[in-house]
């Protein structure tokens, strides 16, 4: 497994590997090994996502798996273990919804709390973790996207940022609230240097200390995502705050305040209006959605 590892990794963030790897071995298992699978053709693909539906799986969980055969096959045919891809054209029906609960959404004293978040007992974590909250409030930011800044990307003198495009959002330039800029001054001056001059462990997941990513570990190594919701979450005891929730929560509370839908969707990086409108909804619309997630009836 250690060449698909590597393939994986070559193509795919860190953050999507072990859904990908999980899908795959998952696959190899049921199909009896490597061997039966590399032979496989779509009948026995369809084989097996017929028995995936037996486990009634949500419709994102059945399309991630699928996705992952695919993966693996064009794994094959890239490496010339097999000529052909038997699950290519697989397209399934089965709908994902993707609407956004707006019920669910967190308030604007939810966001202060957030903001508020971040405190370490370890040297430059405090000010980095700051930042980090910011980020996710102010330009509601992806994780993915947060991680991605580097430090060229910071116009502290101009008091904006700018965000890359990436397979999902387009980019933009936001302008950045003072009391960033104040968090940001002190990060890049002072707790940055300090966590890139930790001492590191050199090993085959470990890089030298990277000067162009803006948020670093304690090691200063480039941030991963999974730190960003424990980061957010430091007690497990408070309210957990969910990463995507947050930046929908942004979204959604300037559409409500008024801003105008297309600079709300340069704000966001959606590339479709419809995105964007999808955060719009009327207060009948929000009591029925309520209604139908929570009545007990329901």
């Amino acid at each position: 497994m250690k060449e698909l590892d590597d393939y994986l990794r070559g193509k795919y963030s860190e953050r999507s590997l072990s859904g990908y790897r999980h899908a795959i071995v998952r696959y190899l298992t049921w199909m009896g090994g490597e061997g039966k699978a590399r032979t496989a053709d779509y009948g026995d693909v369809l084989g097996y996502v017929n028995e995936l539906r037996k486990g009634k799986l949500r419709p994102r969980t059945l399309h991630n798996l699928v996705f992952g055969i695919k993966i693996y096959y064009h794994y094959l045919c890239d490496t010339g273990r097999r000529a052909d891809h038997p699950c290519r054209r697989l397209r399934l029906r089965d709908a994902v919804d993707r609407s956004i609960r707006l019920d669910e959404l967190y308030t604007a004293a939810d966001l202060d709390e957030v903001l508020t978040r971040g405190e370490s007992k370890l040297t430059g974590l405090t000010g980095r973790n700051r930042v980090i909250t910011g980020l996710l409030v102010y330009q509601a930011l992806t994780v993915s996207e947060v991680v991605a800044l580097q430090g060229a990307d910071i116009e502290l003198e101009a008091g904006r940022i700018h965000v890359a495009e990436s397979a999902n959002n387009l980019a933009r330039t936001l302008p950045l609230v003072a009391s960033q800029i104040m968090a940001l001054h002190g990060y890049l001056s002072e707790d940055r240097p300090e966590l890139l001059s930790k001492k590191w462990v050199k090993g085959p997941t470990l890089q030298p200390p990277d000067s162009e990513t803006l948020l670093v570990s304690r090691f200063g190594q480039p941030l991963k995502s999974q730190a960003i919701k424990r980061i957010v979450n430091p007690n497990k005891t408070d309210k957990c705050y969910l990463p995507l929730r947050i930046r929908q929560s942004v979204i959604a509370q300037k559409l409500q305040a008024g801003h105008d839908l297309r600079a709300v969707q340069v704000f966001a990086g959606h590339r479709q209006i419809g995105s964007t409108e999808a955060y719009r909804q009327n207060e009948l619309e929000q009591l029925r959605a309520g209604i139908e997630r929570h009545h007990p009836l329901q």
